[in-house]
């Protein structure tokens, strides 16, 4: 018995063509590479991933629409030929005296094994996306060490604002108390980090042995060291690995050079920095070598013949910044007074000199004395003094 049917249009087929004008209403994805013509060519674009709530069930119902599209055409060339007749409650198409119903069933089964075939590969594509999609952006990183954020920038560093230069272990004898309690002021409690870069001078020269305290220091959380007397740069190199750790085998190829001897117990650090043992391992590096070291190695300069070597100094991998003495200079090269003469003219011309080669290689350079205003034309970032007032 035939199928019931309104205006020779079956009850099927008017139900399917009201479902599939229903989903066309509400599914509109946006213009496809595959054009209609495509179509006729055998292929047709399927939809598009990047809306997510075109996603694969909307995929699947157009792969169910295209297949039927052809199915019509099929059946339209069939009723055409007069010479068929179509049983729709039996589901067969007899054709010239061939049944057409095994063609017809192995259409179905293939169209339903590629609808399953794409549900499930992009239904895993897009349960394995979903994670990374929904994972927060990572939160810009922030630098500790506020020297080299500021000469990143092109900006002067002065003391008290954007650093701090400790109590001073040169000159000075017997102030380690007083270098504990500067530490414990630039971190009050609660802050998460401290507020401003701890540098300290040490009270040993760049020709003696002086691992130990570096070690002790970058131990309990400092982030700068300054070594007086550096004259070459070997002893520039000397303090560069004084400050690192040992490569490791998860060390980047281009941070191994030149390796360091630094110990390795730094609990007092990670707690003062607020950091993880390996996040204080991986951050505990010299700038500029490790673009994200916070830690700083800056040599004095206060003799003529550090002067002559300043191009070899500053070419030391990982040395972050030069310091200018101009007392000792200006000692050094014997034009005292018979005290220090840090403003003498022979001083300020070798001042000159260490700043254009500070500009020239772009490096950081800093000054003890002299007019801040002259200074920063000449090209110098990083001052011991403070910033002058306008």
């Amino acid at each position: 018995m035939a199928a019931a049917s309104v205006g020779g249009v079956s009850v099927a087929q008017r139900a399917f063509r009201q479902h599939r004008e229903a989903t066309n209403a509400s599914y509109r994805p946006r213009a496809s590479l595959h054009s209609k013509a495509s179509v006729r060519g055998g292929y047709q674009g399927l939809g598009d991933l990047e809306y997510p709530f075109h996603g694969w069930t909307a995929i699947v119902s157009r792969c169910g629409r295209i297949y039927y599209k052809r199915r019509q055409s099929n059946l339209s060339r069939i009723f055409a030929d007069r010479k068929v007749g179509v049983s729709f409650s039996q589901r067969r198409v007899v054709m010239e005296g061939r049944s057409f119903a095994p063609a017809y069933w192995t259409r179905v089964a293939v169209a339903t094994g590629l609808a399953v075939a794409v549900c499930n590969v992009l239904t895993t594509g897009f349960s394995a996306q979903q994670p990374a999609a929904q994972q927060a952006a990572p939160a810009p990183r922030v630098r500790f060490n506020t020297i080299a954020e500021r000469f990143e920038k092109g900006e002067p560093s002065f003391n008290g604002e954007a650093w701090e230069n400790l109590p001073d272990q040169e000159h000075s004898a017997f102030r380690l108390d007083d270098l504990e309690a500067a530490l414990a002021a630039l971190k009050p409690a609660g802050a998460p980090r401290p507020l401003r870069t701890p540098v300290v001078r040490i009270q040993y020269e760049a020709d003696q042995d002086y691992k130990h305290v570096v070690k002790q220091l970058l131990d309990v959380g400092v982030m700068g060291i300054i070594v007086p007397g550096v004259e070459t740069a070997e002893q520039a190199l000397y303090l560069v690995r004084s400050m690192r750790y040992p490569p490791q085998r998860t060390t980047k190829p281009q941070f191994r050079e030149p390796p360091g001897f630094r110990g390795y117990a730094p609990g007092l650090a990670v707690a003062y920095w607020g950091w993880t043992p390996n996040d204080y391992a991986a951050g505990a590096d010299t700038w500029p070598l490790n673009p994200d070291g916070e830690l700083m190695a800056i040599a004095m300069i206060e003799t003529p013949m550090a002067v002559r070597n300043i191009r070899k100094i500053l070419g030391v991998p990982g040395l972050g910044a030069i310091l200018i003495g101009q007392g000792d200079l200006s000692m050094a090269i014997g034009v005292g007074n018979p005290g220090a003469v840090a403003n003498h003219p022979e001083v300020e011309a070798q001042v000159a000199e260490v700043a254009k080669a500070c500009v020239e290689m772009k490096k950081l350079c800093g000054s003890y004395q002299g007019d801040v205003n002259t200074r920063l034309a000449q090209g110098f970032r990083l001052f011991t003094s403070q910033r002058p007032k306008s």
